[in-house]
């Protein structure tokens, strides 16, 4: 199964051409529409603080190169509610 991350975070719907990451947690193997791949790169993941808390399906946050702040999801949780 494929799960569109835009209309897990309710922010639409992923363009049907959307980059498919598969991802295993715990048991299951899905796929996650996403809108962009990155490069691998180090970094060092933040806190999100108590802003950030009822957002179901993130556990923190980045830096990307540019200085641009990506947020880091909690893959296992995501799965795991979607199912």
């Amino acid at each position: 199964p494929v799960l569109d991350l835009a209309a897990y975070f309710e922010l639409g719907h992923a363009d049907p051409d959307a980059p498919v990451v598969v991802v295993q947690a715990g048991d299951s193997i899905v796929g996650l529409a996403v809108d962009k791949l990155y490069d691998n790169h180090q970094s060092v993941v933040k806190s999100l603080g108590k802003l950030f808390t009822h957002i179901d399906g993130l556990s923190g946050a980045v830096f990307l190169g540019d200085g641009t702040p990506a947020l880091m999801l909690d893959v296992e949780k995501i799965v795991r509610k979607a199912q």
